[in-house]
């Protein structure tokens, strides 16, 4: 068989840069790239959520005032 790679045959299809470790096992690199991209989504829908507490204790108070104003006008 043809090493088309230009490897010595006993690392042909082995994709691990760390010797002793299961090629078929992510790296920790992976890893680390995987937990940085969840703390980032989880802060940003952090920012988010205290985003949408805020306009919805705006929208209570503006709904409040205008029942307030309809109740007394009918009265």
């Amino acid at each position: 068989m043809k090493n088309i790679l230009n490897r010595p045959a006993e690392t042909q299809g082995r994709t691990d840069r760390w010797p002793g470790t299961d090629p078929e096992f992510p790296s920790p690199r992976y890893f680390q790239i995987h937990f940085e991209h969840l703390h980032s989504v989880v802060a940003e829908l952090r920012r988010e959520v205290f985003q949408l507490k805020k306009e919805l204790v705006h929208l209570r108070a503006v709904t409040e005032g205008e029942r307030s104003a309809s109740q007394r006008l009918s009265s």
